[in-house]
């Protein structure tokens, strides 16, 4: 079993996230993310960061089932 564990920094460098996504993703069991947002009214870039970043890797990786754990605001 191969489990990747990954900080991807908001997706501050996004597209070398997911060139790295699809080089590995074949031989993968588990990716673990930290770092990812999620917003499903907005798309693109604010503060550096993909702040529709969780749909991208979902988009990625279509075969892979997604748990997230949301930190609550407030």
């Amino acid at each position: 079993m191969k489990l990747i564990s990954l900080n991807a920094w908001g997706g501050r460098l996004h597209l070398p996230l997911i060139q790295f996504i699809r080089t590995h993703a074949a031989e993968t069991d588990i990716f673990c993310f930290q770092e990812i947002f999620g917003s499903t009214t907005e798309s693109g870039f604010q503060n550096g960061g993909k702040i529709d970043l969780f749909q991208d890797l979902c988009s990625e990786l279509k075969n892979f089932n997604a748990y997230p754990g949301w930190k609550a605001k407030g």
